[in-house]
């Protein structure tokens, strides 16, 4: 789910013969990202085991506003905390979604937990200003 960090909605085609009955399982987990990845994990160790074939699970990402309004999902289910002025929430690391200010890109392109500000910010602290000098580096572990 694009509107929110914490739903997931997974289409399965049951096995011949099952007695499973729906084609649509909603999750609603505090680690979205983590069990994304371990599901994708083991579904593609399931696939290999049992067809002989490496394959990659399918993963989109979109709006899911009809599937919650048929739920019993409650509107503070659905609240997004958005990150105070000057920050973003496009960072995440092992599942967990975090706010760092504006200008902080990861350092290797790799989902390593590093990230840096090359621009540098001015904040002002009791009346007093603050410059932060380019170059801040946060390593998240």
């Amino acid at each position: 789910d694009s509107s929110t960090k914490r739903f997931i909605l997974l289409e399965v085609q049951p096995s011949q013969g099952s007695s499973w009955s729906g084609t649509r399982i909603l999750i609603a987990s505090a680690h979205r990202e983590l069990l994304i990845q371990k599901l994708a994990l083991c579904w593609q160790a399931e696939v290999m085991f049992r067809r002989f074939e490496v394959k990659k699970l399918e993963i989109v990402k979109s709006a899911m506003g009809e599937q919650m309004a048929k739920s019993n999902m409650t509107q503070s289910d659905l609240i997004k905390v958005e990150p105070f002025r000057g920050y973003t929430d496009e960072h995440s690391f092992r599942g967990y979604s975090f706010w760092l200010r504006k200008g902080f890109k990861s350092t290797s392109g790799l989902k390593d937990g590093a990230f840096q500000n090359d621009e540098g910010w001015e904040v002002n602290y009791k009346a007093q200003p603050v410059v932060v000098p380019p170059g801040v580096r946060v390593l998240i572990q």
